[in-house]
């Protein structure tokens, strides 16, 4: 899955991660989604909380179940995006969220749980 080649690690621990990026204006994904304004579809963005994770915390996981997503505020081209995830250990469940910055805040524009079963 295609990531965005700007992504910085800012922490990073057995339990979590946030990393920052800048989504590009000729990210593949956002083509043709939509053709008026285009945006960060929620299945990438799900997608790339998968990759990480596997990346930076747990390379033997495997995707069971996703529980909670919402989806606050688009994210577009050229957005500045924050990515937190934190791994509940014992229960394999995973918290994560999408914030934009805007300024000196940031705005919630997604969440959700993902649940994990270790592969074999």
């Amino acid at each position: 899955m295609q990531m965005p080649d700007n992504l910085v690690i800012l922490e990073q621990s057995a339990s979590g991660f946030e990393v920052s990026f800048k989504i590009p204006e000729n990210l593949l994904y956002l083509q043709g989604h939509f053709p008026i304004k285009q945006l960060l579809p929620g299945v990438v963005q799900v997608g790339w909380v998968y990759e990480l994770t596997r990346r930076l915390l747990k390379p033997r996981l495997q995707l069971a179940s996703i529980s909670q997503l919402k989806f606050s505020a688009p994210i577009m081209p050229n957005d500045e995006v924050y990515l937190k995830v934190k791994l509940h250990d014992a229960s394999l469940k995973l918290d994560f969220s999408y914030e934009l910055k805007l300024n000196e805040h940031q705005l919630l524009s997604s969440k959700g749980r993902l649940t994990y079963v270790e592969e074999a």
